[in-house]
């Protein structure tokens, strides 16, 4: 896929409704981030240089923030499965999109 619409438009229309709001959150948080396409999966350049990519799989959504960010928001994020740098929000909850936020708001001020 060359472009986020292509990437989220392949989509089934649930998972479609939830990559639209993940993205719309980061676009919220950094209005002057840049979209794109990276790894394969849609992502966006912040103004400080740093990335942030996410997507979507059969029971998770994963977002790839910097590790800092991950270390930072540790007591947060403790109820999810995580790795350096991944963050996997399952699907049969809620997602966290104020958390999302703040921590995309994190990075931009790293």
């Amino acid at each position: 896929m060359k472009t986020v619409d292509e990437f989220i438009d392949s989509l089934p229309r649930d998972k479609q409704e939830i990559m639209h709001k993940i993205r719309q959150t980061i676009q919220k948080a950094a209005p002057e981030a840049t979209e794109m396409m990276g790894y394969g999966v849609p992502a966006f350049q912040l103004k400080n240089g740093k990335k942030v990519y996410y997507s979507i799989f059969k029971n998770h959504a994963g977002f790839y923030p910097s590790p800092e960010a991950i270390e930072h928001f540790e007591s947060e994020l403790a109820g999810y499965k995580q790795a350096k740098g991944t963050i996997q929000f399952q699907l049969k909850e809620s997602i966290p999109y104020d958390l999302i936020e703040k921590m995309v708001k994190y990075i931009c001020e790293e």
